[in-house]
């Protein structure tokens, strides 16, 4: 799943156009997408993490055997 790193929202003005409640609903909406990102990106460094310790810990198993030849 790909990060959104953009959000198409109406320009803002500051006419009639806009109402505070408009702008209300775009700020709550990037907040729910920003926290849905947050999570993600939570996600995937946790399992990066699960591999390097794995990765590690085969690494010390094949050191440790080279040192015991």
């Amino acid at each position: 799943m790909a990060l959104q790193t953009s959000v198409e929202l109406p320009i803002l003005t500051l006419g009639k156009e806009k109402r505070l409640p408009d702008v209300k609903f775009q700020v709550s909406k990037l907040v729910e997408d920003n926290l849905r990102q947050q999570d993600e990106l939570i996600k995937r460094n946790d399992e990066k993490r699960e591999v390097i310790k794995d990765l590690c810990i085969q690494l010390l198993k094949i050191l440790n055997g080279i040192m015991d030849v």
